[in-house]
């Protein structure tokens, strides 16, 4: 049986930004369940419910989890194991016993599959969730004991942003190194099974996951990853999986940044690496399934390949907006129908509807597809400002608007 504690995280947002250590929990947990869900972070065709069995001779691995709130959004996820190696370049090929990846599920839905031993979180919706984290083998089957999954999972109880949190990300202004001039290469290749792998391999500089939101400590901070020029995640580590993108040349871009987010530089020049992609139509073949799920009665003409629509999850958004349509009512996880952005960010939207129609974000020219009875999403980057109405296509409802700023 798993191991949960439940943390009410319920607070004022001085608490949340004074709390360096908060919620700190090293238990291994070991559980049974069907987590067969296959989420839109690793693509379709891996079977998560196949367990890889620990040798009975051999010292099975271990996880603690722990997660800490993130001063400017979200928290912090950071991964503790033994007796297991994370191979990122042996994902997707044949299980070797102690080495593997990680997997990510919240409330139960797998959302991503990671390498790195700390992950940013960067948007959860507030209200109890459950985030686990499980062993996984290269090739994607779980990593388990008699039958239990060695997994850890964490139960959260994630509160209202505060005004001060709501205001976003801020424009930050180079800051020159001052000692050991950092190095930064950045290689891209393709997963065997789906997505792209980025490796940006970095000398002479610490990733400080547990410093971030602090001040600038000279080599050390994180990595911020681009993806034809928007920003889809914040890396405490050289790896990262691009679960897919559209067929076609993509820029892949990575920029080493202090722990307060500001640009590291060198002779005012930001500490860079980039790296172009080139998608074939094979390779691309899965991305309009995990976009928008399939839609075979070809009821809607309107294209998801726009110029600001993003080949990521909605979940890797900086700004992930859940809503529902229920007998022509509209209901956003937000509370409110204004939802401020900053530009520059990109936004996700999920959204489960009761009947076919298409979702309208107007300024954008994003038009997504929605299923009766399923649930769509769309991400898409935010390069003007200005207010801008989200709606219904057919029936011209209003689902809620975007200020940009």
């Amino acid at each position: 049986m798993s191991t949960r504690r439940l943390l009410n995280t319920r607070l004022p947002a001085q608490s949340l930004l004074a709390i360096a250590a908060f919620l700190v929990v090293s238990v291994l947990a070991a559980a049974c369940g069907n987590n067969a869900e296959t989420g839109a972070g690793d693509g379709g065709g891996h079977d998560h419910d196949a367990l890889f069995e620990v040798p009975t001779d051999a010292t099975a691995p271990t996880i603690e989890i722990e997660l800490i709130p993130d001063p400017m959004q979200g928290y912090n996820l950071l991964i503790e194991t033994t007796n297991y190696e994370v191979a990122p370049e042996k994902a997707s090929t044949e299980a070797v016993f102690g080495e593997g990846h990680f997997h990510l599920y919240i409330d139960g839905e797998k959302t991503a599959r990671f390498y790195n031993p700390a992950l940013h979180l960067g948007d959860l919706t507030p209200g109890p969730h459950e985030v686990t984290v499980e062993l996984s083998a290269n090739d994607h089957s779980t990593y388990a004991v008699d039958g239990a999954k060695i997994q850890h999972t964490i139960a959260i109880d994630v509160p209202e942003p505060s005004e001060e949190m709501a205001m976003g990300h801020k424009t930050h202004e180079l800051i020159a190194i001052s000692g050991a001039k950092p190095t930064l290469d950045l290689s891209v290749s393709a997963d065997p099974k789906s997505g792209w792998n980025v490796e940006a391999a970095v000398e002479n500089f610490t990733f400080t996951p547990r410093e971030t939101g602090g001040e600038p400590v000279d080599g050390e901070g994180h990595l911020h990853l681009y993806v034809d020029g928007a920003k889809i995640g914040r890396l405490y580590g050289p790896w990262w999986h691009i679960p897919a993108l559209s067929e076609g040349s993509h820029d892949i871009m990575v920029e080493l940044t202090a722990n307060d987010h500001s640009p590291w530089s060198v002779d005012d020049e930001p500490i860079r690496a980039m790296a172009t992609v080139e998608v074939s139509a094979e390779q691309a073949s899965d991305v309009a399934m995990q976009s928008t799920g399939e839609h075979s009665e070809g009821k809607h003409d309107h294209s998801m390949a726009t110029a600001s629509t993003l080949d990521i999850p909605a979940a890797y958004a900086d700004v992930v907006i859940e809503a529902a349509i229920v007998d022509g009512a509209v209901t956003i996880d937000r509370g409110n129908d204004r939802i401020e952005v900053d530009e520059g960010q990109s936004v996700g939207i999920t959204i489960t509807s009761d009947v076919a129609e298409t979702l309208h974000v107007h300024g954008f020219d994003v038009f997504l597809p929605l299923d009766e009875g399923a649930t769509s999403e769309v991400a898409f980057a935010v390069d003007q400002s200005g207010l801008f109405e989200v709606e219904l296509e057919d029936s011209g409802t209003f689902v809620f608007e975007l200020l940009v700023r």
